[in-house]
């Protein structure tokens, strides 16, 4: 596994290293990078379903952020979908 290694390093060391191999900064810089995909954030059983909300409010969230210009000011952001 080329990237298992990574999950020793902490975020700053990985966008690091992610400088270092050349990849976009648009690519290490986005969030969650490295952090949890759609399954961890959605607590119980995961569906299609959720897993669409989530992606939504997910892109909604993140736009926002953008649009306050705190993006790049925000260590790591990212939406979870709560059972409530």
């Amino acid at each position: 596994n080329l990237a298992e290694p990574l999950r020793e390093l902490f975020k700053d060391e990985v966008r690091a290293l992610g400088r270092e191999l050349g990849l976009p900064e648009s690519f290490i810089g986005r969030h969650p990078f490295p952090g949890p995909g759609l399954a961890i954030r959605i607590p119980g059983e995961i569906t299609r379903e959720k897993a669409d909300t989530l992606r939504k409010a997910d892109a909604i969230y993140i736009d926002e952020i953008r649009k306050a210009g705190l993006y790049d000011e925000i260590w790591q952001a990212f939406s979870v979908l709560l059972p409530v």
